[in-house]
């Protein structure tokens, strides 16, 4: 039977360190876009330089890979610490709720 507060252990540490990623991701795409080899100065727009696009998407994608398996070893160790399981009718409906927005939004870009 399933526990009666239907809360999903998710670990807190796990978002600390999703915002880390974003952190550092916001570094390197800062230094990205704003070398001196870019031949972007401030305030330009980059939209229409296509080799900034690539370097861009590669550290967003590797942060929003980063954060998702952090996430969910953080969560399956949390889990396991408690004896409780991982994969239960809570998290099939988390993880159907986050992929939600995040398909709808990539297929929006």
């Amino acid at each position: 039977m399933e526990r009666s507060t239907k809360f999903i252990s998710l670990s807190g540490m796990s978002g600390i360190k999703a915002g880390i990623y974003a952190l550092i991701g916001a570094y390197v795409g800062y230094k990205i876009v704003y070398t001196e080899n870019s031949g972007l100065l401030y305030r330009d727009v980059y939209l229409s330089n296509p080799t900034i696009w690539w370097p861009l998407f590669l550290v967003a994608a590797v942060v929003l890979t980063l954060s998702v398996i952090t996430g969910i070893w953080l969560t399956i160790k949390q889990a396991r610490k408690k004896g409780e399981t991982f994969w239960n009718p809570v998290s099939k409906r988390l993880l159907l709720n986050m992929a939600i927005p995040l398909v709808t939004g990539g297929l929006f870009i």
